[in-house]
Protein backbone atom coordinates (compact mmCIF):
# COMPACT_ATOMS: atom_id res chain seq x y z
CA UNK A 1 0.00 0.00 0.00
CA UNK A 2 0.97 3.43 -0.70
CA UNK A 3 2.59 5.57 2.24
CA UNK A 4 -0.22 8.33 3.30
CA UNK A 5 1.24 11.72 2.25
CA UNK A 6 1.41 14.73 4.47
CA UNK A 7 -0.87 17.94 2.28
CA UNK A 8 1.91 20.40 1.22
CA UNK A 9 -0.49 23.01 2.26
CA UNK A 10 -0.45 22.44 5.70
CA UNK A 11 0.38 25.42 7.99
CA UNK A 12 3.41 25.10 10.51
CA UNK A 13 3.04 25.25 14.29
CA UNK A 14 4.56 28.09 15.99
CA UNK A 15 7.96 27.90 17.21
CA UNK A 16 9.12 29.17 20.47
CA UNK A 17 12.28 32.12 20.40
CA UNK A 18 13.71 30.04 23.45
CA UNK A 19 14.74 26.79 21.54
CA UNK A 20 13.01 23.13 22.13
CA UNK A 21 10.27 21.37 21.07
CA UNK A 22 7.44 22.86 18.73
CA UNK A 23 3.89 22.81 20.76
CA UNK A 24 0.78 24.97 20.69
CA UNK A 25 0.82 28.36 22.31
CA UNK A 26 -0.10 29.22 25.62
CA UNK A 27 -1.41 31.87 27.26
CA UNK A 28 0.93 34.99 27.52
CA UNK A 29 3.06 35.51 30.73
CA UNK A 30 3.21 38.63 32.09
CA UNK A 31 6.26 40.56 33.30
CA UNK A 32 7.32 40.38 37.22
CA UNK A 33 6.49 44.00 37.44
CA UNK A 34 3.17 44.27 35.85
CA UNK A 35 1.92 41.10 38.26
CA UNK A 36 2.82 43.78 41.07
CA UNK A 37 1.55 46.64 40.11
CA UNK A 38 -1.91 44.66 38.64
CA UNK A 39 -2.54 43.08 42.50
CA UNK A 40 -1.54 46.80 43.92
CA UNK A 41 -4.77 47.95 41.30
CA UNK A 42 -6.64 44.93 42.66
CA UNK A 43 -6.49 45.20 45.98
CA UNK A 44 -7.47 48.95 46.28
CA UNK A 45 -9.78 48.53 44.20
CA UNK A 46 -11.23 46.17 46.40
CA UNK A 47 -10.62 48.44 49.78
CA UNK A 48 -12.60 50.96 47.87
CA UNK A 49 -9.73 53.16 47.88
CA UNK A 50 -9.92 54.48 44.52
CA UNK A 51 -6.71 56.53 43.18
CA UNK A 52 -3.54 56.79 46.01
CA UNK A 53 -3.20 59.74 47.44
CA UNK A 54 0.57 60.57 47.54
CA UNK A 55 0.53 63.77 50.56
CA UNK A 56 -1.77 65.05 53.04
CA UNK A 57 -1.30 68.80 54.25
CA UNK A 58 -1.88 69.91 58.00
CA UNK A 59 -2.27 73.22 59.12
CA UNK A 60 -2.28 74.35 62.74
CA UNK A 61 -4.61 77.63 63.56
CA UNK A 62 -3.97 79.79 66.71
CA UNK A 63 -7.07 79.95 69.11
CA UNK A 64 -8.61 83.12 67.45
CA UNK A 65 -9.84 81.76 64.51
CA UNK A 66 -12.24 79.95 67.37
CA UNK A 67 -13.69 83.61 67.67
CA UNK A 68 -15.64 83.65 64.40
CA UNK A 69 -19.58 83.05 66.52
CA UNK A 70 -18.01 86.61 67.89
CA UNK A 71 -17.57 88.32 64.59
CA UNK A 72 -20.85 86.87 63.12
CA UNK A 73 -22.48 87.89 65.88
CA UNK A 74 -21.05 91.82 65.32
CA UNK A 75 -21.90 91.94 62.09
CA UNK A 76 -25.95 90.70 63.01
CA UNK A 77 -25.92 93.17 65.59
CA UNK A 78 -24.38 95.85 63.21
CA UNK A 79 -26.74 94.91 60.33
CA UNK A 80 -30.46 94.88 62.76
CA UNK A 81 -29.09 98.42 64.28
CA UNK A 82 -27.95 100.02 61.10
CA UNK A 83 -32.24 99.08 59.99
CA UNK A 84 -33.42 99.44 63.52
CA UNK A 85 -34.73 96.16 63.92
CA UNK A 86 -34.75 95.27 67.57
CA UNK A 87 -34.20 97.56 70.46
CA UNK A 88 -30.47 98.44 70.65
CA UNK A 89 -30.38 97.16 74.49
CA UNK A 90 -31.23 93.86 73.57
CA UNK A 91 -28.84 93.90 70.81
CA UNK A 92 -26.08 95.04 72.60
CA UNK A 93 -26.70 92.49 75.60
CA UNK A 94 -26.98 89.67 72.56
CA UNK A 95 -23.97 90.16 71.55
CA UNK A 96 -22.26 90.61 75.35
CA UNK A 97 -23.35 86.93 75.86
CA UNK A 98 -21.95 85.59 72.43
CA UNK A 99 -18.67 87.46 73.41
CA UNK A 100 -18.68 86.09 77.17
CA UNK A 101 -19.13 82.63 75.58
CA UNK A 102 -16.84 82.98 73.26
CA UNK A 103 -13.99 84.44 75.74
CA UNK A 104 -14.75 81.62 77.97
CA UNK A 105 -14.12 78.65 75.10
CA UNK A 106 -10.77 79.84 73.90
CA UNK A 107 -9.85 80.33 77.72
CA UNK A 108 -10.13 77.19 79.45
CA UNK A 109 -10.32 73.30 78.22
CA UNK A 110 -13.12 71.65 78.41
CA UNK A 111 -12.74 68.02 78.07
CA UNK A 112 -15.45 65.23 78.07
CA UNK A 113 -15.76 65.21 81.77
CA UNK A 114 -15.98 69.07 82.63
CA UNK A 115 -18.56 69.58 79.72
CA UNK A 116 -20.90 67.08 81.15
CA UNK A 117 -20.12 68.39 84.88
CA UNK A 118 -20.61 72.04 83.30
CA UNK A 119 -24.29 71.26 81.43
CA UNK A 120 -25.47 69.20 84.88
CA UNK A 121 -24.39 72.09 86.85
CA UNK A 122 -26.18 74.65 84.63
CA UNK A 123 -29.00 72.56 84.82
CA UNK A 124 -29.30 71.99 89.04
CA UNK A 125 -28.77 75.98 88.79
CA UNK A 126 -31.84 76.58 87.02
CA UNK A 127 -33.95 74.00 88.29
CA UNK A 128 -33.08 75.40 91.79
CA UNK A 129 -33.65 78.83 90.86
CA UNK A 130 -37.03 77.51 89.44
CA UNK A 131 -37.85 76.03 92.81
CA UNK A 132 -36.80 79.11 94.84
CA UNK A 133 -38.52 81.31 92.97
CA UNK A 134 -41.80 81.89 94.83
CA UNK A 135 -40.14 82.24 97.96
CA UNK A 136 -36.83 84.53 96.66
CA UNK A 137 -38.70 85.93 93.54
CA UNK A 138 -35.56 85.20 91.67
CA UNK A 139 -37.13 85.77 88.46
CA UNK A 140 -37.93 89.48 89.51
CA UNK A 141 -34.08 89.99 90.85
CA UNK A 142 -32.65 89.46 87.37
CA UNK A 143 -35.59 91.22 85.73
CA UNK A 144 -34.09 94.34 87.71
CA UNK A 145 -30.77 93.67 87.23
CA UNK A 146 -31.21 93.70 83.37
CA UNK A 147 -33.39 96.84 83.47
CA UNK A 148 -30.47 98.30 85.28
CA UNK A 149 -27.86 97.23 82.34
CA UNK A 150 -27.28 99.58 79.50
CA UNK A 151 -25.75 97.73 76.68
CA UNK A 152 -26.07 99.47 73.69
CA UNK A 153 -23.45 100.85 70.55
CA UNK A 154 -24.03 102.08 67.15
CA UNK A 155 -23.91 100.37 63.68
CA UNK A 156 -19.99 101.07 63.19
CA UNK A 157 -18.66 100.23 66.61
CA UNK A 158 -20.33 95.99 65.39
CA UNK A 159 -18.92 96.22 61.91
CA UNK A 160 -15.17 97.61 63.44
CA UNK A 161 -15.30 94.50 65.73
CA UNK A 162 -16.39 92.44 62.42
CA UNK A 163 -14.08 94.02 59.88
CA UNK A 164 -11.04 93.90 62.65
CA UNK A 165 -11.50 89.61 62.65
CA UNK A 166 -11.81 89.25 58.94
CA UNK A 167 -8.84 91.73 58.81
CA UNK A 168 -7.03 89.29 61.25
CA UNK A 169 -8.62 85.85 59.44
CA UNK A 170 -6.93 87.54 56.58
CA UNK A 171 -3.72 87.47 57.84
CA UNK A 172 -3.76 84.23 59.48
CA UNK A 173 -4.84 82.36 56.50
CA UNK A 174 -1.81 84.09 54.59
CA UNK A 175 0.19 83.18 57.34
CA UNK A 176 -0.87 79.13 57.60
CA UNK A 177 0.21 79.03 53.32
CA UNK A 178 3.90 79.26 54.85
CA UNK A 179 3.78 77.23 57.23
CA UNK A 180 2.49 73.72 57.21
CA UNK A 181 2.90 70.59 57.29
CA UNK A 182 3.26 67.53 54.55
CA UNK A 183 3.14 63.50 55.49
CA UNK A 184 4.09 61.48 52.72
CA UNK A 185 4.16 57.50 52.72
CA UNK A 186 8.13 57.42 54.27
CA UNK A 187 8.80 61.07 55.49
CA UNK A 188 7.64 64.47 57.06
CA UNK A 189 8.09 67.50 55.52
CA UNK A 190 7.59 71.30 57.55
CA UNK A 191 7.08 74.16 55.41
CA UNK A 192 7.95 77.66 56.95
CA UNK A 193 8.75 80.60 56.18
CA UNK A 194 8.00 83.16 52.99
CA UNK A 195 11.64 82.33 51.14
CA UNK A 196 10.34 78.05 51.70
CA UNK A 197 12.48 76.80 54.26
CA UNK A 198 12.43 73.54 54.49
CA UNK A 199 12.79 70.75 57.34
CA UNK A 200 12.75 67.25 56.42
CA UNK A 201 11.71 64.38 58.97
CA UNK A 202 12.68 60.02 58.06
CA UNK A 203 9.76 58.76 58.82
CA UNK A 204 9.67 54.35 58.85
CA UNK A 205 7.57 53.82 60.99
CA UNK A 206 4.88 56.60 61.17
CA UNK A 207 2.04 56.28 63.77
CA UNK A 208 -0.60 58.66 64.36
CA UNK A 209 -3.00 60.01 67.73
CA UNK A 210 -5.84 62.14 67.56
CA UNK A 211 -6.95 63.93 70.81
CA UNK A 212 -10.30 65.92 71.07
CA UNK A 213 -8.90 68.04 73.97
CA UNK A 214 -11.61 70.60 73.98
CA UNK A 215 -15.98 69.59 73.17
CA UNK A 216 -16.47 73.17 72.18
CA UNK A 217 -13.43 73.52 70.04
CA UNK A 218 -14.23 70.24 67.88
CA UNK A 219 -18.21 71.76 67.69
CA UNK A 220 -16.88 75.04 66.46
CA UNK A 221 -14.54 73.44 63.77
CA UNK A 222 -14.46 69.30 63.96
CA UNK A 223 -10.76 70.72 65.28
CA UNK A 224 -8.80 68.52 68.00
CA UNK A 225 -4.72 67.76 68.17
CA UNK A 226 -3.01 65.83 65.96
CA UNK A 227 0.47 63.77 67.45
CA UNK A 228 2.33 62.63 65.30
CA UNK A 229 5.31 60.04 65.36
CA UNK A 230 7.69 59.86 62.74
CA UNK A 231 9.82 56.03 64.68
CA UNK A 232 10.55 54.89 68.21
CA UNK A 233 13.47 57.05 68.45
CA UNK A 234 11.72 60.54 67.14
CA UNK A 235 10.65 63.54 68.95
CA UNK A 236 7.27 63.42 67.84
CA UNK A 237 5.21 66.26 66.46
CA UNK A 238 2.29 67.93 68.32
CA UNK A 239 -0.32 69.91 66.03
CA UNK A 240 -3.06 71.76 68.46
CA UNK A 241 -6.20 73.23 66.58
CA UNK A 242 -6.23 71.13 63.72
CA UNK A 243 -9.76 71.93 61.85
CA UNK A 244 -11.41 68.76 60.26
CA UNK A 245 -9.09 66.81 62.20
CA UNK A 246 -11.60 63.53 61.34
CA UNK A 247 -11.14 64.09 57.79
CA UNK A 248 -7.07 64.89 57.57
CA UNK A 249 -6.98 61.34 59.96
CA UNK A 250 -8.94 59.40 57.23
CA UNK A 251 -6.71 61.09 54.08
CA UNK A 252 -3.47 59.74 56.30
CA UNK A 253 -4.53 56.51 56.91
CA UNK A 254 -5.56 56.27 53.42
CA UNK A 255 -2.30 56.77 52.03
CA UNK A 256 -0.56 54.72 54.84
CA UNK A 257 -3.07 51.47 53.44
CA UNK A 258 -2.04 51.87 50.03
CA UNK A 259 1.99 52.18 50.36
CA UNK A 260 1.42 48.85 52.64
CA UNK A 261 -0.83 47.33 49.77
CA UNK A 262 1.48 48.11 47.14
CA UNK A 263 4.52 46.87 49.40
CA UNK A 264 3.00 43.63 49.97
CA UNK A 265 1.64 43.32 46.54
CA UNK A 266 5.60 43.02 45.46
CA UNK A 267 6.52 39.39 44.74
CA UNK A 268 9.55 37.83 46.71
CA UNK A 269 12.79 38.46 45.60
CA UNK A 270 14.00 34.85 44.64
CA UNK A 271 10.86 34.46 42.10
CA UNK A 272 11.27 37.65 40.32
CA UNK A 273 14.13 35.68 37.93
Amino acid sequence: MPEATEPANRPNPPSHSGGGGAGPAGPPVPAPGASSAAGAAVSAHAHGEGPERERVLIRAYPKTVFLYPVAVAALLCGLATAFGVGNPKDIGFVFCTVFLFNLVIISFEFTRHISVALVLTIFVIVLLGMLLNERLRIVDFIRAAYSALDLRANAGFYFAIAAAYALTLLGIFVDTRFDYWEIRGNEILHHHGFLGDLERFPAPQIKLRKEITDVFEYLLLSAGRLVIFPSPNERPVVLDNVPRINTIEEHIEEMLDSLRVTIESAPPKGKQA
